[in-house]
């Protein structure tokens, strides 16, 4: 799980890397951003997965995810 993972300003997606590899892509991702908008997960595999953005984060933008198995 990520805490108030910071967003750089105009980011329009984060790649999120596991400390320990999980044993493969079946799992869940849940993510809530501190902007409006919409968002999705792509390039999801046992080392971790892209979030994408449809609009640019703002300034001290911050994301909260965890993963479900």
């Amino acid at each position: 799980r990520g805490k108030n993972v910071a967003v750089k300003a105009g980011e329009t997606s984060v790649t999120v890397a596991f400390p320990v590899e999980e044993a493969n892509a079946d799992y869940a991702v849940f993510v809530e951003q501190s902007w409006l908008g919409v968002r999705a997960i792509e390039k999801k595999d046992a080392k971790g997965f892209t979030i994408r953005f449809d609009k640019p984060a703002p300034d001290n933008a911050t994301l909260d995810w965890f993963i479900v198995r």
